[in-house]
């Protein structure tokens, strides 16, 4: 106050907008945060995609489609951050996404934006990996033989990933080989169990699967 008092009029006038507006500006933005990681190496991911969408009720009128708002590449760091304009928001989400891995929605509260409260979260994206398996009776002893396997902890969210379900061979001459895909950067489990000549063995296998790649599996029995 004190320095205004030796201002001109028309310069304190200009000085009060400039505060007024400054203050509505920051009461009516929702800074949004957030940092992507590697779902299994937790460490930042660079160059990825983040969308903002929203959905929202304008004049009184619920709008049913989700808008783009905006969109950014994260940096080394795997930080990024989008100013949003405050609205009715009836729906917030993230669309993250890079290639070599597989796509992640995050849904957000809308009370996060009416409140004026920062959102900083870790979002995180799973790595795709390939797994190529080969499957033999090497040593046939009739047309009985079994054999069946299961991944345990298998990704099975996409129409080429491997299934949750076991993958079952009978008789003499199974000599396969298929692919199918999973989450990489980490350990898989897969239990097998193998019945011929009245015998079965059941095992449990740990196998590492790394991202971007392709894992070689051999199933002889």
């Amino acid at each position: 106050m004190v320095i205004l008092r030796y201002l001109p009029a028309r310069f304190t006038f200009v000085i009060l907008m400039c505060l007024s507006l400054s203050g509505c500006h920051k009461e009516d933005i929702a800074v949004i945060t957030g940092v992507v990681k590697d779902t299994h190496l937790v460490i930042p991911v660079d160059k990825v995609k983040v969308e903002l969408w929203t959905q929202h009720i304008e004049e009184g009128v619920f709008l049913a489609n989700y808008v783009l708002e905006g969109s950014v590449i994260t940096v080394t760091d795997g930080a990024f951050s989008f100013n949003l304009t405050k609205k009715n928001y009836t729906g917030i989400r993230l669309k993250i996404s890079k290639e070599g891995y597989y796509e992640c929605v995050s849904e957000l509260d809308p009370e996060i934006v009416k409140n004026g409260q920062r959102s900083d979260e870790s979002y995180f994206l799973l790595a795709k990996a390939w797994l190529r398996i080969h499957v033999k009776n090497s040593e046939p002893f009739n047309s009985s033989d079994f054999f069946e396997f299961r991944i345990m902890n298998s990704y099975s969210s996409c129409e080429t990933c491997c299934k949750e379900t076991s993958y079952q061979f009978i008789g003499l001459h199974v000599d396969e080989d298929f692919e199918c895909q999973n989450s990489g950067n980490r350990n898989i489990y897969i239990q097998s169990s193998n019945r011929k000549n009245n015998t079965q063995t059941i095992k449990t296998d740990t196998i590492y699967v790394k991202g971007f790649d392709t894992t070689d599996i051999d199933f002889f029995y």
